[in-house]
């Protein structure tokens, strides 16, 4: 019987070791027949040294972040929950998308409008109202579209954002060595890079159709960093954790409207699976610790990343990325009625069988990170702290990582 075995094949076919776990059907049910299961198997993966992660469970409340709102079908602008927005009465506005912390469930409503969740359904503004947007039966946040003073015909953002950003821009000066306009994007795209840096022409380009009078216009360059808004100033410098994930939204203006043809062009990413590369690239979700090609950095390896407003081969004004490598300084834990603070790298004795309740991780100063996740011993740990975990009787790896880049670690030995 066991010849017609998949073990046996793969071991005198194919010459793979290979082994079979079985179950009693004595077993009272399915549950503790896998979990049998899984303890030969988490016994098979200590045995080679083999860490796996498995996903954590965490339902955070539902918080909007901001509405992607299009008025007369021009450029959409993004709306932090808890501001307004001035549009001239008369005018087709249309709510393109929802930006939250979740993406199903996710129903908006435009008080005085007698449609059903009306995404992405144009409808003329004619006085103010309130666009709510709920989680199933959880209200999210709002924004308020009223008309603009009498006069004015662009529509623009007022109002003091409720959305707490997690970082705040440094005031610096342009990198040392790096004349202003050499961070250009829009030179023949290569197979390797698609669209990134150019040298600076010999003259320069003439004026494009619908030129904007900028940097004046540009007030701000507003991003999404791991589902956080933050606005970043022309010519500052926002420093961000390696391992966090963002978005480029939109431009913040005086108030003027820009045309179609000023793009956001982060130096040294290329949006994947697209057929053609617009240059712009506002939407697209950025990895920090994989999509972005270092010898595109300012000066090349330095974690710099210029945010440029272009329009055709012109660069208009530019922010800075800089990406910082997170380093775990110490974690606290909780045992037996004793807590414990445990440094980077090092190592610290707890009895097997002893409940353990991860209190704090801190981060090196300096450093702030929010796509913070845990491992143990190759586990995913939920992210809500404090945690409790039984200690096993193996040593085990507590792993701090932002995102896919590792912080650091401290081992929990028996």
């Amino acid at each position: 019987e066991h010849r017609k075995s998949a073990t046996y094949y793969a071991l005198t076919a194919l010459g793979i070791p290979a082994f079979c776990i079985e179950t009693s059907h004595d077993l009272p049910n399915l549950e503790a027949k896998v979990y049998q299961h899984n303890l030969v198997v988490n016994a098979f993966l200590n045995l080679f040294g083999v860490e796996f992660e498995q996903p954590g469970l965490t339902l955070g409340t539902p918080i909007l972040s901001y509405l992607i709102v299009s008025v007369n079908k021009k450029l959409p602008l993004a709306i932090p929950n808890g501001q307004t927005l001035l549009v001239a009465p008369g005018a087709d506005v249309e709510i393109v998308d929802v930006r939250a912390n979740y993406e199903r469930g996710i129903v908006i409503a435009v008080h005085g409008l007698d449609a059903f969740n009306p995404l992405r359904t144009p409808f003329t503004f004619n006085q103010k109202t309130t666009v709510t947007v709920r989680k199933d039966m959880f209200f999210m946040g709002h924004i308020t579209i009223a008309p603009l003073p009498q006069g004015e015909s662009f529509p623009r953002i007022v109002g003091d954002s409720r959305i707490v950003p997690l970082y705040e821009p440094i005031s610096v000066s342009l990198p040392s060595g790096v004349p202003p306009k050499t961070l250009m994007a829009g030179a023949s795209p290569t197979p390797e890079s698609g669209r990134q840096t150019a040298k600076m022409p010999d003259s320069p380009p003439k004026a494009a159709s619908n030129a904007v009078h900028a940097p004046a216009a540009i007030t701000g360059f507003l991003l999404e960093v791991d589902g956080h808004v933050v606005e970043v100033k022309p010519k500052t410098t926002l420093s961000i954790a390696a391992g966090s994930m963002i978005k480029l939204i939109d431009f913040v203006t005086d108030g003027v409207s820009l045309p179609e043809s000023v793009v956001m062009n982060l130096v040294g990413f290329v949006p994947k699976d697209i057929q053609r590369n617009t240059g712009d690239d506002r939407g697209f979700v950025v990895n920090t610790a994989k999509d972005l090609q270092t010898a595109y950095s300012v000066k090349g390896k330095s974690g710099v990343y210029a945010v440029q407003a272009e329009q055709g081969r012109e660069v208009l004004t530019s922010c800075f990325l800089q990406f910082v490598q997170p380093k775990l300084a110490s974690v606290t834990l909780r045992f037996k009625g004793n807590t414990k603070t445990v440094g980077a790298g090092k190592r610290i004795d707890i009895p097997a069988g002893a409940t353990v309740e991860i209190l704090e991780v801190s981060l090196a100063e300096g450093v702030t990170a929010s796509n913070l996740r845990l491992t143990l011993g190759g586990h995913a740990v939920a992210r809500a702290l404090p945690q409790a975990c039984i200690m096993r009787d193996i040593a085990l790896n507590l792993a701090v990582f932002n995102g896919d880049v590792l912080a650091g670690k401290v081992t929990w030995a028996p």
